[in-house]
Order: structure tokens, then C-alpha cells, then sequence
């Protein structure tokens, strides 16, 4: 898993102005100036801190725990005074102390599962052990207040079954029970060792894990727990658990397949000495241990793994500090893969942590004198909350179901209403994907919302298509310039019958016969051709799409012939090169395209008829840079390929006229018209292809069907200047362009890894465009020589802007 860190500069600021409007997403719970601190995490990362007036104004938190609807129970105590708080909290201003729990409880810990059954332990000063069930109506049951020694962890699962444990008596007898949910206690364990216990947690099988140590010299300790309420010690095989004396296992945690993870120290110097060893293992439910780490990086040699936690898919957390003084945190994967997560305070621990079944959770501890709160995702990302006091610590923090959704609908100054694409994609994310709502955590402190889902959004991979698109109708400008310069080269009427001429006026030198050369047409019927092309495009921004703005060059070379004095036909081969900058660093894409073509023109006098089919293929390497507000940069990559195929027709009708000049310079000036229509049909076959790189938003794109259907109208208007030994001919024209997008736009697919596919379209609307052309011909009289053209042609509407400058070099043979 690549490991990233998070700009911090963007949570420098909490944005106050949003209002506790959702479920909440987490529970955390500490100290602060010497009084219990509890807040709660929305689904957008922001803290809202539990009303203080509602709470002790002395002591820390002992424990936190939150369920699936986002109702919270806290457990806090003073143990220099033995004055103790258990209460529900369930919003910031809603705090209900739990009224039949001691207030007298020396440590607090609570638990509660989804039904809003709380259990509660502690030392109740002077009775002893402390056990007690409080139904969801807030009826409490107390199952122990009795004896001496200490409970010091409970856990309830969602069936009503629950683990206490901790010591018996003033010998650290090891101590732990069972609960089942008619409130009936079973004793798992009342002999030593161990000494105490530090934790103890319960699965949805009613399977628990517990964890501990003797504090003196019989080591570290760690056990199962059945249903049945069979105590099994670890490890039944695998790696060994610390055994030095003062060694302890501190954290433990399983999962419903009943795989779990410990983590603690080995040494003889106590808790928090610089020269006991880090631990961790996994845990199968046979009780093998794999001690950590399998792969991946290392975890700090001296140092201390005080809590630890697994989800449903075996992806766990631990945490703890480093020798050095540095707090500590890392993922570990199923197999036992360790990746250690970025940047951790360099003064500080890590205190508490949690995961969810998404592989997300949050880091508790200390940074210095301040508290610490932080966000990680499963890729390793961290991201730190802001919004916590200027001193104290998180000793404790609980996580419920997780950033579930992005706002669409806006509400706050920060979360506008979204729209198009930016709509469709963040629903997406909300009905498939919702863990993913953690990379927009940033860009809603920071007011970006739209910024960052555009960014994440894969419509731009549209771009490349739509150009590869255009860049046919232009290949198909050059030929069909080509053609027409060609006709009037090789096909000139000179002065027939339809034009205004006074033939028998004329001098010799422009006689038909001595400057129209038709039988060129005999003894040159073939000819070659070039054009080199150029191409730069502007498209502004539309459909949430950015700007971008295509760079292509290329060229069209081709064979042709004559066939009486009516037809030509031709074949050839194109190439084109493009590159297309998208704005505001989105991102990049290269495109190769081949092309072959075949050609045929009709011509009569007045008339002509062309008509080509362009098929090829085309290659594009597109980068997408995704860059969400408070994160690094993703790139995802792409090489989607496909197939395409262009039918073309024009129609047009030519009149001229021309001015005979008495002099042996110029010849005659001939005007000729020509209004005509012409009509582009490129057809397109995407293959499918997977983005790859490092982003969490790479796509698969489903293989695709897409056309674009160009049509143009408008009146062509060439200058022809006839010379002894060459012709010179301008050209101007203007049309009407109509183009009609059939799917161009379209980007249909997944997020890789994701169950359910999105649709999002770009470039759906037609296109009305203002066509404009220019050219200049020069022509030899004598065909031995090869001629040349010079054209350029603009296509331009509010939206997109289109040059193209063509050269071209003919020779007939």
C-alpha cells in the first residue's frame, strides 16, 4: 500500500459556521485543562465538541464507545476525588447521565451495542468490582458490587452478550466473566496469572478475546474465549507472546471469523520504558499466533503497541510509540503485510484506535501538551482533524459507520448544491462506494467541494475521443480541399458555354486549346499527392469538464487517377500526432491515429459529386491528474485504443465567369461559385480499458459504440488569375456547421474494485459552428511541373475554436 501524506496547510482553519445536522460518524473522549473531554466526528471529518457544562468539571475519560445508529456512551472518572460520570450522549447537547451507576467508580469503562444495551465496569471505592447491565430503557442491573479487586474492560456485542475483565483481589488474580443477555454471570477465570487485564473485546459469535500481563514476573498473557465460556491461553501454536516479567499484551481485538491481532511490549523496565520491545501478532481462531511483521516495513524495535483493531475483512490497526519518544501507527493487512502510516507526531503517542469494515478509523493520543486526532484511510492516507483543544489527549475514540455520503443537495456554505456530472458521480460514490467519501473530507473544511469531485470525476476521459473525432472531420477538409483544387487544375472549361466570354474576340494566346492542355488528362492521368496539417483547437469548459486545448499535426499522402474526363479516384494513408493540454493541470493525452482512404469525384460541367471512406485506428495515452484539496496528487493512467470508420459526401454546383484582358501578362481573371453541402459520419469503437496508477479513482471504462455526424452547407468563392506559364487561384469560403454527437461524450464504467457501474455524459449537445476558409493555390502551366496549395480553415462558435493550416505539394505523372 503506497503511503501518502496530507497537507496539513488545509486544516489550519475549522470551518465553525456548519451545523450538527447528521448522524455522527465517531466518538472520541479525553482530557482537557484537567476536565473529561468528549466530542463527536460528523461524516465530513468535522469535530463538535459535547457541551462542557454537561460534563464533570474534573477528571478524564476513561472510555467511549458509539453504535451503529450513532448513539454514544461515555465512562469518566477523577481517581484522585473517586467521582465518576457514566452517561448517554447521543449529540453534542444531549448528554443523559445513566442514573443507578455508582458515582463513585474509581475507572469507568463502557460499552454499547446497536440495540443501545450499555454495560459498565470499574472499582467501586469501597466495594470492589463493578459490573452492571443498563437496558435501553436505562434500567440498571448490576451483576457485581462486590469483593475487592477491579474491572478494567467490558465489551457487549449486538446479541446482548458481554465480557468483563480485569482482577480479582489484591494478588492480581486474573479475573474474567460472561454475561449472557437474561443478565446472568458466568465466571471464565478467577485464578492467577495474570495480574489484570487491559482489554477484552467480544465478536458477533459471542467469541472474545482478551488481553493482559502479571505486572511482576509471569509475563505477558492472552487468551480466547469461547461462547461456551472456555478460556483457551495463547498461543496453541506460532509465535511466542512476551514472557520477560512487567511484559504485557495491552490491546486486543477480533473479528466475526474469529481472526484477531494483539499488541504490547516485552521488557523488564515497566509500561512506558524507552527499552521494552514493540509486539504484535495476529491470531487465528485455532490460536496460532504470526508475529508481526510478515512483510512491509518494520515496526519500531523498542517501543509499544498499546491498541490494536481489525475489521470484518481482517484489515487491522495498531498503535502505540516508538523509543524515541515519536508516536506510532500502521495497517496490517490480512497476511500480515505492515505498512506504517506517515508522518506521526514526533512528540506524542498514539492512544486508542479504531477501524471499520471499509478499512477507515481514526488515531487517538497526544502531540506535546495538545490532543491528537487523525483520519486514515486503506491506502495509508492520514489525515488530521482539527478542531480539538490546545491541550490534553485522546485517550479514547470509537468508530460508527463512516463518512456514508457526500452532500449533494448543498445546506451549508460548504457544501453547495451539486450539479450534471459533479451530481451523478458523487451519488455514485454515495449508493456504491461510500467509504470514498473520506478523500472529500478536506475540500469540505476547506469550501471546495465541486473543485475536488470535478477533479476525482472521469468525464475528462471523453477528451481524447472527442478530438480523435475532430481530427477526421479535418483530415477530410484536406482531402476534400484537395479534390476540388485538383478538378479545377486537370478539368478546366476555360471559357464554355455557360460562362459570359466572347470567345472570337479573343486573342491567339487565349484560345482554349493553347492554355487548357485536356489532353494532360491523356498523357498525365496519375498523380501524387501531400499535405502536411496542422491543427490547433480551443474547447472552453462545459458540462463540468474542463478547458482544454488540442495540438495536433500530421499528414495525408495519396495516389489518384483519372478515368475518362468525368471521374477521378484515389487511395492513400494518413497519420496524426495530438496533444491535448486539459486546463488547470486535470491532466494530459497523446493520440496516435492511422487512417486509410479511398476516393472517388464526380464532375460535369456545373455538377460534382465527392465521396470517401476513412477507416483506421488510433492510440491514446491519457493521464488524469486527480488532485483533491489536502491531498498529493493521483495520477491515473490510460491507454484506450479503437477503431474507426468515416463515410463522407459532398455535393456542390460551380458557376463562372471571367474578364479577358488585352495584355501578355495576365491571360483572363475567372470567378467561379460554388455553394455546396458536404456531410462527415465518423463511427467509433472504444475498446474497454482499466486506469492504473496509484489513485483510489481509477475507472474501468466499458467498451463503446460512438459517432459524430457533421454537416455543412455554404459557398465557396475562387479568384483564378490565368498567367503565360502559371495560374494563381484564391479561394475564400463560409458555411454553416452542424455537428451531432451520438455518445461521444459518454463514460460508462466503475471505479475499479467498486459492485456498481456510473454513467456520466459530456458533449452531448450539437454544435453550431461558423465555418470559414482560405486558401491560395499556384499552379504551372506546363504539368511537368508539380503544383502547391496553401489552405487554412476556421471553425468557431462561443465554445470551441478550431484553426487548421494545410500544405500541400501535387505532381502528375
Amino acid at each position: 500500500m503506497k503511503k501518502f501524506i496530507l497537507n496539513t496547510f488545509y486544516f489550519s482553519i475549522l470551518i465553525k459556521s456548519i451545523s450538527w445536522a447528521e448522524p455522527p460518524t465517531g466518538i472520541i473522549g479525553g482530557d482537557s485543562n484537567g476536565a473529561p473531554y468528549v466530542a463527536f466526528v460528523d461524516q465530513y471529518g468535522m469535530v463538535f465538541p459535547v457541551d462542557s457544562a454537561l460534563l464533570p468539571n474534573s477528571g478524564g475519560v476513561n472510555k467511549v464507545d458509539i453504535n451503529s445508529i450513532g448513539h454514544g456512551v461515555v465512562g469518566a472518572s477523577n481517581p484522585s476525588t473517586n467521582v465518576s460520570f457514566t452517561a448517554r450522549v447521543n449529540s453534542p447537547n444531549q448528554v443523559s447521565p445513566i442514573v443507578g451507576i455508582p458515582t463513585n467508580l474509581e475507572f469507568n469503562y463502557v460499552a454499547i451495542n446497536s440495540n443501545d444495551k450499555v454495560v459498565v465496569g470499574g472499582r467501586n471505592q469501597p466495594n470492589g468490582r463493578y459490573l452492571a447491565v443498563v437496558s435501553p430503557t436505562d434500567v440498571v442491573t448490576e451483576i457485581l458490587n462486590v469483593g475487592s479487586g477491579q474491572i478494567y474492560t467490558v465489551d457487549i456485542n449486538d446479541q446482548g452478550y458481554a465480557l468483563a475483565a480485569g482482577r480479582e483481589n489484591a494478588t492480581f488474580d486474573g479475573y474474567i466473566a460472561q454475561v449472557d443477555p437474561s443478565n446472568n454471570l458466568t465466571v471464565v477465570l478467577n485464578t492467577p496469572p495474570p495480574g489484570y487485564f487491559n482489554e477484552i473485546r467480544i465478536n458477533e459469535l459471542s467469541v472474545g478475546i482478551s488481553a493482559g500481563g502479571d505486572g511482576n514476573s509471569a509475563g505477558s498473557y492472552a487468551s480466547l474465549i469461547s461462547p461456551a465460556g472456555v478460556n483457551t491461553i495463547l498461543p496453541q501454536s506460532g509465535a511466542a507472546i512476551p514472557s520477560n516479567n512487567q511484559a504485557q499484551i495491552y490491546s486486543g481485538a477480533i473479528n466475526n471469523l474469529g481472526n484477531g491481532i494483539i499488541g504490547g511490549f516485552d521488557g523488564t523496565g515497566g509500561y512506558f520504558n524507552s527499552n521494552n520491545f514493540s509486539y504484535a501478532a495476529l491470531v487465528t481462531p485455532a490460536g496460532n499466533l504470526t508475529q508481526l511483521p510478515v512483510s512491509g516495513d518494520t515496526i519500531p524495535v523498542r517501543g509499544h503497541i498499546i491498541s490494536v483493531g481489525i475489521n470484518q475483512n481482517g484489515d487491522a490497526i495498531i498503535g502505540g510509540d516508538t523509543q524515541s519518544g515519536a508516536a506510532y501507527a500502521a495497517l496490517v493487512s490480512p497476511s500480515g503485510n505492515v505498512t506504517n502510516l506517515p508522518m506521526m507526531p514526533a512528540d506524542g503517542r498514539i492512544w486508542s484506535v479504531a477501524i471499520n469494515d471499509f478499512g477507515y478509523g481514526f488515531l487517538g493520543g497526544e502531540e506535546g501538551t495538545a490532543p491528537y486526532l487523525a483520519i486514515f484511510s486503506p491506502l495509508g492516507e492520514v489525515v488530521p482533524i482539527p478542531g480539538l483543544p490546545a491541550n490534553g489527549r485522546i485517550f479514547s475514540v470509537a468508530i460508527g459507520p463512516f463518512f456514508t455520503e457526500i452532500p449533494i443537495d448543498g445546506g451549508g456554505p460548504n457544501t453547495p448544491y451539486l450539479l450534471g456530472n459533479d451530481r451523478d458521480f458523487a451519488k455514485y460514490i454515495n449508493s456504491c462506494i461510500p467509504q470514498y467519501a473520506f478523500y472529500f473530507i478536506p475540500s469540505i473544511l476547506e469550501g471546495n467541494l465541486v473543485k475536488a469531485i470535478e477533479s476525482a470525476d472521469p468525464i475528462r476521459n471523453s477528451i481524447p475521443l472527442f478530438v480523435a473525432n475532430n481530427n477526421i472531420f479535418s483530415l477530410s477538409n484536406g482531402l476534400s480541399a484537395h479534390i476540388n483544387h485538383y478538378r479545377h487544375f486537370k478539368n478546366n472549361n476555360c471559357f464554355s458555354e455557360n460562362k459570359n466570354s466572347e470567345p472570337n474576340n479573343l486573342p491567339q494566346y487565349q484560345k482554349k486549346e493553347e492554355y487548357c492542355q485536356e489532353s494532360s488528362l491523356k498523357d498525365r492521368p496519375f498523380n501524387v499527392w501531400v499535405e502536411a496539417i496542422g491543427i490547433s483547437s480551443f474547447q472552453k469548459r462545459q458540462h463540468q469538464t474542463v478547458h482544454f486545448a488540442p495540438y495536433s499535426a500530421g499528414f495525408i499522402a495519396a495516389f489518384e487517377s483519372y478515368i475518362g474526363q468525368q471521374w477521378q479516384i484515389g487511395t492513400g494513408i494518413s497519420y496524426t500526432y495530438t496533444y491535448i493540454h486539459e486546463g488547470h493541470d486535470a491532466g494530459y493525452a497523446d493520440i496516435n491515429q492511422e487512417q486509410l482512404f479511398v476516393y472517388a469525384s464526380w464532375f460535369s460541367k456545373n455538377l460534382y459529386f465527392n465521396t470517401a471512406l476513412w477507416g483506421g485506428l488510433y492510440q491514446t495515452h491519457n493521464v488524469r491528474n486527480i488532485k483533491l484539496p489536502g491531498w498529493p496528487s493521483h495520477h491515473a493512467n490510460s491507454n484506450p485504443k479503437g477503431t474507426q470508420l468515416t463515410p463522407t459526401a459532398e455535393f456542390g454546383y460551380e458557376y463562372a465567369i471571367y474578364k479577358a484582358f488585352q495584355n501578355r501578362y495576365i491571360n483572363y481573371l475567372e470567378w467561379t461559385f460554388s455553394p455546396f453541402i458536404n456531410v462527415e459520419w465518423v463511427n467509433n469503437w472504444q475498446r474497454e480499458y482499466r486506469e492504473k496508477g496509484k489513485s483510489p479513482f481509477n475507472i474501468k471504462q466499458n467498451s463503446f459504440y460512438s459517432a459524430f455526424l457533421r454537416s455543412e452547407i455554404g459557398l465557396k468563392i475562387y479568384e483564378r488569375l490565368s498567367f503565360d506559364s502559371w495560374n494563381l487561384i484564391f479561394k475564400e469560403g463560409v458555411s454553416y456547421v452542424n455537428k451531432l454527437p451520438h455518445h461521444i461524450g459518454r463514460v460508462s464504467g466503475s471505479i475499479i474494485g467498486a459492485p456498481c457501474s456510473f454513467n456520466l455524459k459530456s458533449f452531448q449537445d450539437t454544435v453550431n459552428l461558423f465555418g470559414f476558409e482560405l486558401s491560395t493555390i499556384f499552379e504551372p502551366t506546363n504539368p511537368i511541373y508539380p503544383y502547391g496549395s496553401l489552405n487554412y480553415n476556421l471553425e468557431v462558435n462561443g465554445l470551441y475554436t478550431s484553426h487548421q493550416l494545410t500544405l500541400e505539394l501535387s505532381y502528375s505523372f
